[in-house]
């Protein structure tokens, strides 16, 4: 799949910003890098519980880095939607980093 990153992220992550999630994030990008898709990365990886955040960051999706900490990012376009208005996760293949988040 192909991953992009924000800009902002980018520059955090240069600061040393997220050092204490930093070994979990480079899991969960060569994980979401190796998938074809995101079915694929949610069927190979559900410990990650990959899901739709929900009010107003609908759109968005997280998965687990540590305890508290998740990888936020939204998906890139064009992709399919389901009969009942649902995402088609197997037409997913390129997501863009915007943030790591304590939802908490």
């Amino acid at each position: 799949m192909d991953v992009r990153f924000e800009k902002k992220f980018r520059k955090g992550l240069k600061k040393g910003k997220f050092q204490s999630v930093i070994a979990s994030f480079e899991r969960r990008r060569v994980e979401l890098e190796s998938a074809d898709n995101l079915d694929e990365f949610m069927r190979t990886y559900p410990g990650a519980r990959c899901h739709e955040r929900r009010g107003e960051q609908e759109g968005m999706f997280t998965v687990d880095l540590t305890g508290n900490y998740r990888l936020c990012f939204c998906l890139l376009s064009p992709f399919l939607l389901k009969e009942d208005g649902g995402i088609d996760t197997k037409s997913v293949v390129a997501v863009n980093v915007i943030e790591i988040d304590d939802p908490h």
